[in-house]
């Protein structure tokens, strides 16, 4: 929970301070302490006695069961909750709450759940800045052209498809129309340079699994079930193992897992 049940300072003032135990606690304490020390039957009890006074201070420190049950239900949010709506709940002022948090791990209610949502955007940020290409069907890319303009940054966009470009399209625009997943890893290898290549999931990235060309697998799981819809892996049939997942990361109600693919 942070220092504050043994420490009389915020831990965000904590910086190489160094300080004996009788600042911290007091010389009367210290002096009860090291007697009821000096009588311990041994090194065992010392210890004893020593956990004992720690455990008790704990349990005195004002505002921790506050502040355990609020930074509960930030993490729980992933920080999408209204920080004015925990201290109405718990039946404190704002200023109240952000002062207990100061004073018990160093930081207010407002600056955990901004940490907790930036979480997620700082992972999938990073990722989508290493993306030169991105492979889709002709599918996803009839559900959203992108007016042309490839999403999130990305370079270029590569659809596999046996029908032509839509009327009008744009020649110039960096979207490439092949016939098949082997003419789409070849494009995308050419386009992407030292950026990586992704492929989106379904029928197009089943094949491409099923080749034996996809290092890892990415997923972002949300709460919502659709009862219909495609595989995520669309027709492929044979079993590929992929390793125990390597990046979970809870964001605001979606959870982003990526998997090495077994060799």
């Amino acid at each position: 929970m942070g220092p504050a049940p043994f420490l009389p300072m915020p831990a965000a003032e904590l910086c190489d301070r160094p300080v004996t135990v009788e600042q911290v606690w007091g010389r009367p304490a210290i002096a009860e302490l090291r007697d009821r020390l000096a009588t311990a039957d041994g090194p065992h009890e010392m210890l004893t006695l020593l956990e004992e006074e720690l455990m008790r201070r704990l349990c005195e420190t004002a505002g921790l069961g506050l502040v355990r049950h609020t930074s509960s239900v930030i993490a729980e949010t992933s920080g999408a909750v209204a920080i004015g709506d925990l201290s109405v709940a718990a039946g404190v002022s704002s200023t109240h709450l952000a002062q207990r948090f100061k004073e018990l791990i160093g930081v207010t209610p407002k600056r955990l759940a901004r940490t907790y949502r930036f979480a997620a955007y700082d992972y999938t940020r990073a990722y989508w800045d290493q993306i030169g290409v991105t492979i889709v069907g002709r599918h996803v890319f009839d559900l959203n052209g992108w007016d042309g303009k490839p999403p999130s940054g990305i370079d270029h966009v590569v659809v596999v498809t046996h029908r032509p470009m839509p009327g009008g399209w744009d020649p110039e625009a960096p979207f490439h129309f092949v016939d098949g997943v082997e003419a789409a890893v070849a494009k995308a290898q050419e386009l992407a340079g030292d950026r990586l290549i992704e492929v989106a999931a379904g029928d197009v990235g089943g094949k491409v699994l099923a080749a034996g060309l996809i290092d890892e697998v990415r997923m972002d799981v949300v709460p919502v079930v659709f009862g219909s819809g495609k595989r995520y892996c669309g027709s492929v049939h044979a079993q590929h193992l992929l390793e125990d997942p390597d990046v979970a990361i809870q964001g605001n109600r979606v959870l982003h897992l990526r998997y090495r693919v077994r060799r």
